[in-house]
């Protein structure tokens, strides 16, 4: 099954799954960067948290260069950022799964790590869009970043993935553009159950 948050975050919010909540890397679990645009920007592996932060603000992982500009608007004498970082793609594995996991079949952790992999490279084939002044387009490639769970915040057995999908996609120009994440959200059933083990 695949949940979205609703509307996107910004980055100030998704920084603060390191900070304060802690939620995104809780417990040291697994975590992957993905999008063939990750490879380009030399984010392979383990999500690092500063580099997350900075893609998610629209920057290069170094901090240095600003690929996408972030949106504010004024807000009673002070600028207030509005721009959206990304959208946390949430897929849960069934619960015999995660009580296979939690009783000592890792395997089946495995089996569903290749499913949301595979499903994201789906993604990244079929949903990568951006707007243009003619209308919604089929761009380059995405940045994301997975992050993995084996219990619910109650602890109990609940096998989900976090996919933090940036705002960002780089289109056959040789540009950075913000996404456009509507189709996802359009066709969120049939993507979810494009994970095998999810269905």
């Amino acid at each position: 099954m695949l949940s979205l948050s609703h509307g996107g975050m910004t980055a100030s919010q998704a920084g603060k799954y390191f900070a304060t909540e802690d939620y995104y890397l809780k417990g040291g679990e697994s975590s992957l960067w993905l999008g063939k645009m990750a490879k380009d920007l030399k984010l392979i592996g383990r999500v690092d948290e500063q580099a997350f932060r900075n893609v998610a603000a629209g920057k290069t992982p170094d901090g240095i260069e600003q690929l996408v500009a972030p949106k504010t608007i004024m807000k009673q004498w002070e600028k207030e950022e509005v721009h959206r970082a990304g959208n946390d793609l949430t897929f849960s594995a069934p619960k015999s799964l995660s009580v296979a996991y939690a009783a000592g079949n890792h395997q089946v952790k495995e089996i569903w790590d290749l499913a949301v992999v595979n499903t994201m490279k789906y993604v990244e084939e079929h949903y990568r869009h951006y707007r243009t002044p003619d209308g919604t387009r089929v761009a380059g490639n995405i940045v994301a970043a997975k992050f993995d769970h084996v219990t619910s915040r109650a602890l109990d057995p609940d096998v989900h993935s976090h996919v933090f999908l940036v705002n960002m996609v780089h289109t056959p120009e040789w540009k950075w553009l913000a996404n456009e994440p509507k189709a996802i959200y359009q066709d969120k059933i049939s993507i979810g159950m494009l994970a095998p083990a999810g269905g």
